[in-house]
């Protein structure tokens, strides 16, 4: 994606590879979370889960569908932007103790395995968020960015998800119905790539992108929904 980002270079091996940070220095316009006592981080750059992965389906979606939105999606999902997005000012960085660090360290090195992120370079235009973690109910770790400002200029589609009170409700005799938690499902829809800079994060110096839909977008609830709207088609 053109020149190298400031801060570490990331260099493809076969094993992990360890980052010496940089010197350079970093306006507080820039400036993001300080780096441990060690001040080496290693991280595994070989992709091995790629997200995004629907768009490598999309002849098995037109089998599928005709919808032009789904087919849309699947091959790059544009934000459904209500007004013009603009970031008027970067938030303040997020201080976190080193025990914090090393889980979103790790939370970073695993969207970057998954090919949830990649890192990338400023333009105009950019929005750059924090990131922090949201404990789960396995005791696991979610990383979010808080997309607020830019959810303030998404068109918002009111969702409601069905509950099991509903289902229930609609089984008849002889019926059966199952439930998928499917795993990182959202990271499975591509962002198209002009979109792409306005999911951005920095981390340890380096600026990162999100090339799939991240947790707490709006549009994470237009996507459901249509995909729901999809699995009621009488033919499947």
């Amino acid at each position: 994606m053109g020149a190298e980002p400031p801060g570490p270079r990331i260099r493809r091996a076969q094993g992990p590879v360890e980052q010496i940070p940089s010197r350079q220095k970093v306006s507080p316009h820039e400036q993001c979370q300080p780096e441990p006592a060690q001040g080496v981080w290693s991280v595994e750059v070989s992709v091995s889960k790629p997200s995004g992965s629907l768009k490598h389906f999309l002849h098995q979606c037109k089998g599928l569908t005709s919808d032009p939105w789904v087919l849309n999606a699947v091959q790059g999902y544009e934000i459904e932007f209500g007004i013009e997005p603009i970031q008027i000012s970067v938030p303040k960085p997020i201080q976190f103790s080193v025990d914090e660090q090393v889980l979103v360290d790790n939370e970073v090195r695993d969207m970057i395995l998954k090919g949830a992120v990649e890192p990338c370079t400023h333009e105009h235009g950019k929005f750059i968020y924090n990131i922090f973690l949201v404990q789960k109910k396995n005791g696991k770790f979610r990383p979010v960015i808080n997309l607020r400002d830019l959810n303030d200029c998404i068109e918002y589609h009111h969702f409601k998800q069905e509950t099991l009170e509903v289902i229930l409700q609609s089984v008849q005799r002889n019926d059966f119905f199952t439930s998928v938690d499917l795993k990182d499902a959202y990271f499975s829809v591509p962002i198209a790539e002009h979109h792409r800079k306005f999911l951005r994060f920095q981390w340890r110096g380096i600026l990162y992108e999100f090339c799939a839909l991240p947790f707490g977008i709006y549009s994470l609830c237009t996507c459901g929904a249509a995909v729901a709207e999809w699995l009621r088609c009488p033919t499947l």
